[in-house]
């Protein structure tokens, strides 16, 4: 079994990497949360796909990058090509949460559609 303050430290550098944290704190889950409870949340009152998917990644950067906006770099010669260069490697993070929770709203809709018709008949 995995120890679980491993497996956190993991997935909050994964989720952090390129902007440089000292602890692993709410800000750092923040984004993927919020993403990931986006996407889920649209997709349960039956919005598209499409819109479901693209608003979960803008959720996700909006709650990303106003922290490491704030936060100050220092010795960083130049912090807007590696912020730059740390969103895109940030894509395919976010492209999964907001993904996962486009799957996990379209689980729920169709459970509920056949909790529905196990009901009425």
């Amino acid at each position: 079994m995995l120890n679980i303050l491993v497996t956190e430290g993991l997935i909050c550098q994964l989720v952090s990497w390129p902007f440089a944290i000292t602890s692993c704190s709410w800000q750092q889950w923040m984004p993927a949360v919020a993403g990931l409870f986006t996407a889920l949340g649209l997709r349960v009152k039956g919005i598209g796909r499409l819109v479901t998917f693209v608003v979960g990644l803008a959720v996700f950067y909006l709650f990303t990058i106003p922290p490491v906006i704030m936060m100050p770099s220092p010795g960083s010669s130049n912090p807007s090509g590696w912020f730059l260069f740390g969103c895109l490697f940030l894509f395919p993070i976010a492209s999964i949460i907001s993904l996962s929770g486009l799957l996990g709203g379209d689980l729920f809709r169709i459970f509920r559609k056949r909790a529905r018709e196990n009901a009425s008949s």
